[in-house]
């Protein structure tokens, strides 16, 4: 009898569909004339394309059987890949794009309102790239590609210059640090010592702005990189490419506009609407006010009573509500404004593949008649350089599509962890949304958190 047809009448192989472990299935129990030897498992392995990951001490216990029991046993497992590892950017201040939540109650919110300072020639952060990883190889001898690590989506920005050699980003000049989603900026400073007035007007600034004083309503400050007030804003406008710092707090009357591209950092709001591009750091309470987060909101010492709060990741509080049922509404999630740009990015992305396919096609048949007749018609060469900077604007620009939608797939995965915590009191009338799950809150609660499980949005104590 030949050594397959021998092992065949006891053995069938089956190879997992990610095809990292083989097993040899035993249907019905036998009782074995003479015992298998481990050549004759490996010989019927083989021929059956089992050529890596053999487990050598299972097939010496197949080796000692004189009886078979039906079941399943695993003979041989793949090596799984080793993945990348992905890069990451090191700081050579301590400043970072974002705060860790496990250190939220240490937030010291007066030390905070530091802004950076770097001079000329100074090492900002450096940067490590991503490793490839280690490719595998599953059970049939065929190669299992390692996922390369992500590369860390920052540039040099304003002010600062890449040194390939080191690969670190120095400041060029003395000025403010400013660390943004994309990019690192040094910023020259203004500043303004008092309140701001008639006087001094409204301040547009390409650098950073501070303010030892207050704004008033009806002024505005627009600032490149940060701006940083050492008091209180009324109902006025504040927009910064970087961070808001305000030291007091916010008087809004429903009249204020505050807009930040990383974090706002404020003592407090009241009838404010505060819209950022990352967190919202808040000291005391946020009543009756409109706030909006790409990621998170922190009202650390006080209440949130009333108004309109929407965070991409998290909403945390002391309290969340008030006794008096004031109706307070919580969105979580990624916002329909976000939702509508990855739609338009991959209709985007969808376009400038196609335009690229067609340019490509243009190319190669005036290449090849350039072949053939060794020249072309001056119209001919027109279109020929039109066509490779068609294709090159194409290129460049498909490339910042795909960087966008990475970013935006990043939000989108952060939606998943979307959650509100209450670390005391939770009262009626508070109105949670998650997209299109939503529940009013009809129990006085105590240390909740709050989140989507199930499509329902479930409440469990801390």
């Amino acid at each position: 009898m030949a050594v397959t047809q021998h092992c065949s009448d006891f053995f069938q192989i089956h190879v997992q569909p990610g095809k990292m472990e083989a097993a040899l299935v035993i249907q019905q129990s036998y009782a074995l004339e003479e015992p298998l030897s481990v050549e004759q498992l490996k010989e019927f392995l083989n021929e059956n394309h089992i050529v890596h990951g053999t487990l050598e001490d299972v097939l010496l216990q197949i080796a000692s059987m004189e009886f078979l029991e039906e079941g399943t046993i695993v003979v041989a497992k793949g090596t799984p890949p080793v993945h990348g590892k992905d890069g990451f950017i090191k700081y050579e201040q301590k400043y970072s794009r974002k705060l860790d939540l496990d250190d939220r109650r240490n937030i010291n919110f007066r030390e905070v309102m530091t802004i950076p300072t770097v001079v000329e020639g100074e090492k900002i952060a450096t940067i490590f790239s991503p490793t490839l990883g280690e490719s595998g190889m599953n059970v049939l001898g065929e190669a299992v590609p390692a996922v390369p690590g992500k590369k860390v989506l920052i540039k040099p920005g304003k002010n600062t210059e890449w040194k390939e050699e080191e690969q670190a980003i120095y400041s060029m000049i003395d000025g403010q640090l400013s660390v943004e989603p994309r990019a690192i900026h040094v910023y020259p400073q203004y500043e303004v010592n008092g309140d701001i007035t008639m006087k001094i007007g409204n301040l547009n600034f390409v650098g950073t702005i501070v303010i030892r004083g207050n704004v008033p309503t009806g002024y505005q400050i627009i600032a490149d990189g940060d701006i940083k007030i050492y008091g209180l804003v009324e109902g006025a406008t504040l927009i910064a490419g970087g961070s808001i710092f305000i030291s007091e707090g916010i008087v809004g009357s429903n009249k204020s506009r505050i807009k930040a591209g990383t974090d706002v950092r404020v003592g407090y709001i009241n009838q404010g609407h505060v819209v950022s591009n990352r967190n919202i750091f808040v000291e005391n309470s946020i009543l009756h006010s409109q706030c909006v987060a790409k990621e998170h909101i922190y009202c650390q010492r006080g209440n949130i009573i009333g108004g309109s709060l929407s965070a991409g990741v998290s909403i945390h509080a002391k309290d969340i509500g008030n006794r008096m049922s004031t109706k307070t509404e919580l969105f979580l999630g990624m916002n329909k404004e976000s939702i509508e740009k990855v739609k338009k990015l991959n209709e985007e992305k969808e376009e400038v593949v196609n335009s690229i396919k067609k340019l490509e096609l243009i190319g190669e048949k005036l290449k090849l008649k350039e072949k053939k007749i060794s020249s072309l018609t001056p119209k001919e060469k027109v279109v020929l350089l039109r066509q490779r900077n068609s294709l090159t604007q194409s290129v460049e620009r498909l490339a910042q599509v795909d960087e966008e939608l990475l970013l935006l797939k990043h939000d989108l995965k952060l939606m998943e962890e979307a959650h509100v915590i209450v670390t005391e009191v939770m009262y009626l009338n508070v109105d949670i949304s998650f997209g299109k799950y939503r529940k009013i809150i009809n129990h006085v609660y105590q240390h909740v958190k709050i989140k989507l499980e199930n499509k329902e949005v479930a409440i469990t104590s801390l």
